[in-house]
């Protein structure tokens, strides 16, 4: 029987998956810091609708521009969503605090927008110009980032869009005019709600939160000289510790897959070499957490020969094996070889080429 060995397309739908599971999980955590800090459901709701229209708004863009559902694209919409709600609430809370003042919703909403829409449409328009230039990089980078930064400027461009239009349309509708509190008989206070006490004790926590900052933008203020040399003196560390930082073009990844490459000296036959590698498909198969083993003998030049196991475990445990650790293990097992290399490439999903490594173990 025929079996699959390596199938790529397993690890790039799980990554797919994965991205739009983030994707909607970034949004619902979104719209529920928007609902502790404000306090409103109208104003909550109204502000989250701006989410599902500026992302589905963008699929347009990304139709139009022939770019794909990939890694970049989802993850620049994941990214984005942070990004797509800060215009509407920043809208929506002016105009909820000219309603609180007593200001009818209809005329809140128009004064409101035309009040603070200089200072969003400069915030939206910095975002677009750190994002931008990301689209015109040249070279390799370019290519990988070209769709991620236009899809980013594509999704906030539309959230602005949308919070000078729909945002203040549903202002005016679903936002009710400021009434007095009720009092109860004898004018004892009303009964209070539990989820506004609740939100009381937000406030009052976040009350005295503000207060702290308070004294810490004044000693800020008071010792301009301090915070300058200190400001600077992080910049500089901050520089500085990036020597210690390891740097690579894509970081590794566990797709449940690794690749052996095993390389005979060059004036070994065929059937030397097949002597020589068959010990490490043994080797593999003997690996509980392997399920599929290939091996293809004379792949690549100078009779190079590959190995690759697909990892796929075979029940589900408290911690499971990941290919690096199973990776290990082989290397452990392989102890005693005739004279060959062994070595282990990383898996990624992103590659640059089908050159051999030049390291490996001996």
């Amino acid at each position: 029987t025929l079996n699959i060995a390596i199938d790529q397309s397993v690890f790039i739908r799980r990554s797919i998956a994965e991205v739009q599971k983030h994707l909607i999980l970034g949004s619902l955590f979104a719209i529920l810091a928007v609902f502790i800090f404000l306090g409103n459901i109208r104003t909550t709701l109204i502000s989250a609708v701006a989410l599902p229209i500026s992302i589905v708004a963008t699929f347009a863009l990304i139709r139009a521009f022939g770019f794909t559902f990939n890694n970049m694209t989802m993850l620049a919409l994941t990214l984005s969503v942070g990004l797509l709600i800060d215009d509407a609430i920043i809208v929506i809370e002016n105009i909820y605090r000219h309603v609180e003042e007593g200001m009818a919703p209809r005329e809140a909403a128009t004064f409101a927008t035309t009040e603070i829409g200089l200072a969003v449409m400069a915030t939206t328009f910095a975002i677009v110009a750190i994002f931008l230039p990301v689209a015109f990089m040249k070279g390799m980078i370019g290519r990988f980032f070209l769709q991620f930064a236009l899809t980013v400027v594509f999704s906030i461009l539309v959230s602005l869009l949308v919070s000078f239009t729909l945002t203040p349309m549903l202002a005016s509708i679903f936002l009710k005019p400021a009434v007095l509190k009720r009092e109860g008989p004898a004018g004892a206070p009303a009964a209070v709600k539990p989820h506004r006490r609740l939100a009381d004790a937000f406030d009052r926590g976040y009350k005295k939160l503000e207060a702290g900052y308070r004294h810490v933008l004044a000693f800020s203020l008071n010792h301009r000289g301090i915070m300058l040399v200190g400001a600077l003196l992080l910049f500089a560390g901050s520089l500085y510790m990036t020597k210690y930082l390891g740097k690579e073009f894509v970081p590794p990844e566990d797709q449940g897959q690794f690749i052996v490459r095993l390389e005979a000296p060059i004036d070994y036959s065929v059937e030397k070499a097949d002597e020589l590698f068959r010990p490490a498909e043994e080797i593999l198969r003997k690996i509980p957490e392997v399920r599929a083993v290939l091996y293809r003998l004379g792949s690549g030049r100078y009779r190079s020969s590959t190995v690759s196991g697909d990892l796929i475990l075979r029940q589900y445990r408290a911690i499971r094996s990941r290919s690096p650790a199973t990776s290990q293990k082989c290397r452990g097992l392989w102890t005693s070889t005739p004279p060959s290399r062994w070595a282990n490439p990383n898996s990624r999903s992103i590659s640059t080429g089908t050159r051999p490594p030049t390291s490996g173990w001996t």
